[in-house]
């Protein structure tokens, strides 16, 4: 059972990584985010229910705040008072115990955590 949902997954990402920019920069993430979409999506071997719903017993259907991976994001930095207040980023993720995004960006080739962030999903 375990070596077929690794198996589901891995197969998963390749086909996001298959159309990706980022290709295998962020292959951890589009793990865990392929990971965070599968224990939400509900499966009719068990009746219609999530994963997670059967995990934790809690219902959850609310598919509001999920996103496309590799959406072009903008997200809010407050430094400096005359530098721009916008960084252009894409989208990779959820982070776990923090409210916020995990994005990317290309240009300072590194991870950054935000919760203000606007989505520019017709851009996908």
């Amino acid at each position: 059972m375990v070596k077929r949902m690794n198996r589901t997954l891995v197969e998963k990402v390749r086909r996001m990584l298959s159309n990706a920019v980022l290709h295998r920069v962020c292959w951890v993430e589009a793990i865990d985010y392929t990971c965070h979409l599968v224990n939400r999506l509900p499966f009719i071997a068990i009746g219609k229910k999530t994963l997670k719903e059967m995990w934790s017993g809690h219902h959850v259907r609310d598919y509001e705040n999920l996103r496309v991976f590799e959406c072009p994001t903008y997200y809010h930095i407050q430094n400096d008072k005359f530098k721009p207040r916008v960084k252009k980023a894409i989208f990779i993720g959820f982070m776990r115990g923090v409210k916020g995004f995990k994005l990317y960006n290309p240009v300072e080739k590194k991870i950054v955590i935000n919760m203000d962030v606007t989505f520019d999903e017709r851009a996908c």
